[in-house]
């Protein structure tokens, strides 16, 4: 995904809200397709590994 630079702040834009409607997306398609669809997402210093409910701050 890309963002405007004005978005970059934007709380409809923060990981938190996103990622849970992209795996509800991937669910979708794994449901209609019978496979695995890994989501991982990053940013600044968070990494979200969704397929297993993690959250760490990888700079502290």
């Amino acid at each position: 995904m890309g963002f405007k630079k004005e978005d970059i702040f934007n709380e409809e834009y923060s990981l938190e809200k996103l990622v849970p409607e992209v795996v509800a997306q991937a669910k979708e398609l794994e449901d209609k397709h019978g496979k695995p669809v890994p989501v991982i997402a990053a940013g600044d210093d968070v990494v979200i590994d969704a397929a297993f409910g993690r959250r760490q701050n990888i700079l502290s």
